[in-house]
């Protein structure tokens, strides 16, 4: 479940950081009805969710179970 979440979550910031960039460049119509409010939405929050979603899934990836663990301090080659 906490896969799917995390795939919804780079869906949904990617998109809307596409979507809300395309409308404040005036691609969408006449472009957005509260520019300040845009721009917080296509700069702030939507990589927010972005990134959030992105770092879910390497935690994921990293954690699941059967991966070798490398002991503290080495370097994998």
């Amino acid at each position: 479940m906490t896969w799917l979440a995390a795939v919804v979550l780079v869906v949904w910031g990617g998109a809307n950081c596409v979507l809300a960039n395309l409308a404040l460049a005036g691609l969408l119509g006449d472009g957005p009805q509260d520019r300040a409010a845009m721009i917080g939405h296509a700069w702030l929050w939507d990589p927010l969710f972005l990134i959030w979603g992105l770092l879910l899934l390497l935690g994921l990836r990293r954690s699941r179970p059967g991966q070798p663990q490398s002991p503290a301090g080495s370097t994998l080659p």
